[in-house]
Parts: C-alpha cells; sequence; structure tokens
C-alpha cells in the first residue's frame, strides 16, 4: 500500500511539475549549418522526443500541450563548424567541421625531410607532423665541420622553413656521424665539439629553427661517458629552450647510452626503425621496423621495453622508413642488393604481386619467385604502418616518425594511415551553450533547481501556521467554530496534507533510501496525526456537548 501510494504521488508530481529532466532524449538528426549567416550563435529548433519506456514519455502529450512541441538549443558557431547532431544512445552532441585535421593534443608526428629531395617539399602534407627534421648536418670527425657544403646551402635556402612555420611545426636540424670509428674520433675532440656548436648554433638563429636531432650510428659501450658528456655540453651550449632529439638504433646495443643522465638532456628518444646496414640475425635478413622477432634478434618490441624501464613513454617516440631493402636468396645464402623508395616498390612489385603481412615482425614483404633463386623485398605499407601505428597507442609512446619524405611518390595510404591514428576526428563533441524552453518550462526547471529550498521553507511554514493554529486553539471562540464543522477541519486538514506531501516531495530525493525514508515518515505521521485529531475532536465534541 505504501509503494504503491508512492508510486502515484512521485508519478503525479513528475509529470505536472516535469522535474525529471536528465530523462529526456532526443533522436538522432542532424542539422546543416548555415554558412551565410552572420550570427556566431547557432539556433537549431527540434521537436521534443523522449526516449522510449522513460517516465516523460509515458506523459509526453501533457509534456508537450505545457511546453511545446518543440524547442531551439544553442551553439556557438566556431570555424567550419558544418553540421551538429545529437546521439541517442550517448546523449550527446556532435559538431562536424570542415577544416582539415588536425593532430591530436600531446601527439608527436616527426618526418625528415632530405636535402637533396627539395623538389618534394611543396608536396608535404605539413598539417600531419608536429616536427620535421632537416637532413643532416653530416659531422667532421676532425673539425665539426659539416661535410656536405651542399647540406648547408640547402639549409639556408629551401622552402621548407617556411612551409613548416605557416603549419607551426617545429623545425629541427639533424646531425649525424656513422661508424665506430668515426665516433670515437669525435667524441674525443673536444675542440671539434666548439666548432659543431658554433655553427649549429648559428644556423638554427638563421632560420629561426627549433633544436636538433641527434643521429649517431655505431656506438659501442666504452663510448658511453663521451657521448653522454658531448650531449650535456651541447645542450649547455644550445640553452634549455632548444629541442634535442636522440635516435637510437633499434639493434644498437643499449648499453652504450646512459639513459638516466640523458634523460634531463633530451627531449625526445626516438627508436629508429630503420637501419644502413641492412640488418641480418641468424643468417636472414631483417625487416625494416620488425615489431617482434625470434629468439634474440633485434626488434621495436625488444627496444621499446629497455627503454620504457628507464624512460616515460611520453618521452619515445618510433620511427619508420618509407623506403625498403631488396634481398635475393641463391643457393649460397642471403645477398643485399638495394634499398628502394616506397614508391619504386609501389610501380615495380604491388601491381603484379600481392602484398604480405609478416604476422610476427608485422611488416610488408613481397616475395618474387618460389624455387632458388628468388627475391624478397621488406618495407613498411600503409597496413603495416597501420598496425604498428595501433601498438604505439597501445603503449602509450609520445607518436610516429617517418623518414625519407618524398620516398612515399604523393601515394596517399601512408598519410592515410597516419591520419587515421594521429588526428583529432573531424567529430567532435559540443555542448549546448543554451535552450529556449518556453517560460512554463523556465518556471519549472528554477523550481526544481531549488527545490530543498522550497522544500525547507514549506516545513518552516507549515511548522509556523501549526504553532499558530495551535495558540488560537486556547481562545474558545476559536475552538468553537473550528470544531463545529468536520467539513471545515477536513478543508483545513487537506490543505496542510498537500503542503507537507509537496514539501517531502521536494526535500527528499524520490527515488532513494532519502526519498522512501521521507515518504514513510510523512505517511506515519498523518495517521499518527489523523489519531490525535479524532480523538481530540471526539473528547472536545462530547465535553461540548456536555455543557449547560
Amino acid at each position: 500500500m505504501k509503494a504503491t501510494l508512492h508510486d502515484i504521488v512521485r508519478r503525479g508530481l513528475l509529470a505536472l511539475l516535469c522535474s525529471c529532466l536528465s530523462g529526456m532524449a532526443i533522436a538522432q538528426t542532424s542539422y546543416t549549418v548555415d554558412p551565410a549567416n552572420p550570427s556566431d550563435t547557432v539556433a537549431w529548433k527540434r521537436e521534443r522526443q523522449f526516449a522510449t519506456g522513460s517516465a516523460l514519455n509515458q506523459y509526453s502529450k501533457l509534456f508537450k500541450t505545457l511546453h511545446g512541441k518543440s524547442r531551439s538549443v544553442y551553439f556557438r558557431k566556431t570555424e567550419g563548424l558544418q553540421e551538429i547532431v545529437y546521439n541517442d544512445e550517448s546523449q550527446s552532441y556532435y559538431g562536424k567541421r570542415n577544416t582539415p585535421s588536425q593532430l591530436a593534443e600531446h601527439t608527436e608526428v616527426m618526418g625528415w625531410h632530405l636535402h637533396w629531395m627539395e623538389a618534394e617539399c611543396p608536396y608535404y602534407p605539413y598539417r600531419l607532423f608536429s616536427t620535421l627534421s632537416f637532413f643532416s648536418y653530416d659531422i667532421d670527425s676532425h673539425s665539426g665541420a659539416c661535410t656536405d657544403a651542399d647540406a648547408i646551402r640547402h639549409w639556408l635556402t629551401s622552402p621548407v622553413h617556411d612551409s613548416a612555420r605557416v603549419h607551426h611545426t617545429r623545425m629541427l636540424l639533424t646531425l649525424t656521424s656513422y661508424g665506430t670509428a668515426r665516433n670515437k674520433t669525435f667524441l674525443n675532440n673536444r675542440q671539434a665539439w666548439m666548432l659543431l656548436a658554433d655553427s649549429v648554433r648559428s644556423l638554427i638563429r638563421l632560420k629561426k629553427a627549433h633544436g636538433i636531432d641527434l643521429d649517431f650510428n655505431g656506438l659501442s659501450p666504452e663510448m658511453k661517458k663521451p657521448f653522454t658528456d658531448f650531449t650535456r655540453f651541447i645542450r649547455n651550449k644550445l640553452g634549455d629552450s632548444t629541442i634535442i632529439t636522440l635516435q637510437i638504433p633499434y639493434n644498437a646495443a643499449l648499453n652504450a647510452y646512459d639513459l638516466n643522465s640523458l634523460k634531463p638532456l633530451i627531449n625526445t628518444f626516438i627508436v629508429q626503425g630503420y637501419d644502413y646496414e641492412n640488418p641480418t640475425c641468424d643468417n636472414a635478413p631483417l625487416p625494416m621496423a620488425p615489431l617482434q622477432s625470434p629468439g634474440e634478434c633485434p626488434s621495436l618490441g625488444k627496444t621499446t621495453d629497455v627503454l620504457l624501464q628507464t624512460l616515460p613513454p611520453g618521452d619515445i617516440v618510433i620511427g619508420f622508413p618509407l623506403y625498403g631493402t631488396r634481398w635475393r636468396r641463391t643457393a649460397a645464402g642471403w645477398t643485399s642488393l638495394d634499398y628502394l623508395p616506397y614508391e619504386n616498390i609501389r610501380a615495380q612489385y604491388n601491381v603484379n604481386h600481392e602484398e604480405y603481412i609478416e604476422s610476427s615482425s608485422g611488416s610488408s614483404m613481397v616475395r618474387v619467385g618460389n624455387a632458388i633463386p628468388y627475391e624478397v623485398v621488406w618495407y613498411e605499407g600503409h597496413e603495416s604502418l597501420r598496425r604498428k601505428f595501433t601498438w604505439i597507442k597501445e603503449k602509450g609512446l609520445h607518436g610516429a616518425g617517418l623518414w625519407g619524405l618524398g620516398y612515399d611518390g604523393n601515394h596517399p595510404e601512408i598519410w592515410q594511415a597516419v591520419e587515421a591514428h594521429f588526428t583529432v576526428s573531424s567529430w567532435q563533441k559540443v555542448e549546448p551553450i543554451g535552450y529556449a524552453n518556453g517560460r512554463t518550462y523556465s518556471l519549472v526547471t528554477t523550481l526544481h533547481r531549488y527545490r530543498k529550498i522550497i522544500g525547507v521553507s514549506l516545513f518552516i511554514m507549515i511548522g509556523f501556521f501549526l504553532l499558530g493554529l495551535l495558540l488560537s486553539l486556547l481562545d474558545w471562540r476559536v475552538r468553537g467554530v473550528f470544531f463545529q464543522s468536520g467539513a471545515y477541519r477536513g478543508l483545513w486538514a487537506c490543505g496542510l496534507i498537500l503542503a507537507a506531501l509537496l514539501a517531502v516531495y521536494l526535500f527528499f530525493d524520490e527515488g532513494g533510501p532519502a526519498g522512501h525514508a521521507g515518504f514513510s515518515m510523512f505517511v506515519y505521521g498523518i495517521l499518527c496525526g489523523a489519531v490525535v485529531v479524532y480523538i481530540t475532536s471526539t473528547a472536545y465534541l462530547r465535553y461540548k456537548n456536555k455543557l449547560p
């Protein structure tokens, strides 16, 4: 009985007061924004609809009668806003923008511009890069000067700087030093450090670049301290505001790097998913950027796991090549043939040969021929990159890099993979800035918002009324009027009960334990009050009837 009464009261007041605003849901429809409208606000007027099975859906006709069949929802008209939809499942609004995709916040996508590929730089998808690095300042181990004058000339004249600046892309200068003997000579030559630091600082300032990218291949464990000292030296020379990244080949001897000492000196550690020496393992060629590999063979996964023991995931970027390696298998074994840009691989092989993704490494492979001799081409295609980009995100790493811009031949699938994994979707959640529901709805909303205050006020008013009534009953004339008519007493009792019922409903949450407790207290109070009133009235009337 108590539960039934409570349900009736709750449903009745729900319909009349329309307080359960959160129950409303609107069907998934869309609204096209008029670009010609000069207003900075989008007003979407749409019919009210309610979720099936919701409490408001049972009273939808009454709701629409009281508040109208439609309402207006207002949004801020941001740049490029093209369409707005409401998703019924998530009960959220989403806006579609026609602006180009932008990189997600705190995501790094790097690219390496090769100085001999100047003709290709106008076609780079700059909006997809957070950082570009100019390849390269090749270090003379004896002097610290650049061994390639053309590279310096291109650095000073390349349009890549202006294009990067327009797209708010950071620009770095890669410093290269390859070979164990060469690195040993340079790292023990502090005079060369001085000339290198002065030259690099001038080049960076001339082009308003953001920093340098260290690419030292062939470091041995005994070079750990000299390399750390050099890195600290170059950091002190260039200043803390300069970006310094460090490339670590995935098949390098990691004990050649003092990661704990390098961590405060380096902004980003880049795991090279490529190599300049066509690595092999167990007498077989390794893929360009193997995600996993058998036995003791090196891989991106193994190298990254070691780095993660010292470095946070947000400091690590994985680099991938836009070229592949071609190998020939003969009875005598494997022979490295050459490197092939992605564009050439597409032109020479993918037309007539199906691309195959090797399961362990996750790399793309094309095989020409079934019997010995045959050829194998390892490379990173769009499908293998998608898998490895997914792995990067699962690991929580900072992002990815692509070495050899221009080698892709402007094939869109590579950049589609980058866009799919590292950019913000054109559909983004948008929040309304206001609603127009009508005056009645607004009034009820205000009442619902301040329901607890109203409930307390009603309790106070009822309390003072009852106190005043009790004091008034001390006057025999008031008692005579009050107890003379049962209808009069019933009218006052009904008014008090309704006011108390409203106060209980507003003050307590109707669906929670407090609401049930409050309703129970109210029912018990009504019953006790009725008994007290009945006993008092009967006693008074008997007393009055005995009077002469």
